[in-house]
């Protein structure tokens, strides 16, 4: 997966196709072409740097600080995939706090300033994105990234998805009756990963890393620091990190 910049703390990557790209842009995604950088200026991507720019991709910032890329692409055709990249994971985390960022994805998906209890997964179907395979998310120790591939995308249906996706990140339901949901779906997947496999890769982990926090930062985070969060403890990672800044 690409690095991309400390400073970046939202990153949305859009592939979009030459059918999709033609449809007429509503009102709510038009800054987009006014925010594009110009080709003489030095994208926020490369800045510092003495990478080849691909001219293939468009970068942009909004004035909130939200960085975005933009690239055309006909593969396959009609379709927008969407990639909101939160710079924080497992190794922002203070001790009290192992695992928030990875219980964050789950809960962002939860409930949302536009989608009610539940209704997520319906809700991207509708719009002809199926859970797992077009609609899911990842964390690892440095970010949270969540993902959307949009077939068959129009203006209309662009437009829905970015109001459902903003509302996720910016305004989720951080509720005590939501994390009581969410938190046994997280101790599941811990349950889940044990094995001699897993004692192999934390032996490996413990070693390649040894003295670094990486070594034991692992985005599951620990039953300890799960079963004690609160609401509030959970707002606050959420507050220190999801900025678009």
């Amino acid at each position: 997966m690409t690095t991309f910049p400390r400073a970046a703390c939202l990153l949305a990557s859009l592939l979009l196709t030459a059918e999709a790209s033609a449809q007429p842009a509503p009102a709510q995604v038009s800054i987009v072409p006014n925010t594009l950088q110009a080709d003489t200026q030095d994208p926020w991507l490369y800045r510092n740097s003495d990478i080849p720019h691909d001219k293939l991709w468009h970068f942009g910032e909004l004035p909130n600080g939200l960085r975005y890329a933009v690239r055309k692409n006909g593969v396959p055709p009609g379709q927008v995939s969407i990639r909101i990249r939160v710079d924080a994971g497992s190794l922002y985390e203070t001790d009290s706090e192992r695992g928030y960022a990875h219980l964050l994805e789950h809960m962002l998906f939860r409930q949302s300033k536009y989608l009610a209890e539940g209704t997520a997964i319906a809700a991207f179907q509708r719009l002809g994105a199926t859970f797992g395979s077009d609609t899911n998310a990842q964390t690892t120790p440095t970010e949270t990234v969540f993902k959307l591939d949009l077939p068959n995308a129009t203006a209309g249906s662009l437009d829905e998805t970015f109001k459902l996706m903003s509302g996720m990140v910016t305004a989720p339901t951080l509720s005590a009756a939501n994390l009581k949901q969410d938190l046994p779906i997280v101790m599941a997947e811990m349950r889940e990963r044990g094995g001699a496999a897993k004692r192999v890769q934390d032996a490996m982990q413990q070693i390649f890393y040894a003295g670094q926090p990486l070594a034991e930062r692992e985005p599951i985070g620990t039953v300890a620091s799960l079963t004690a969060a609160t609401p509030q403890s959970v707002r606050a990672f959420y507050t220190r990190w999801y900025r678009p800044d």
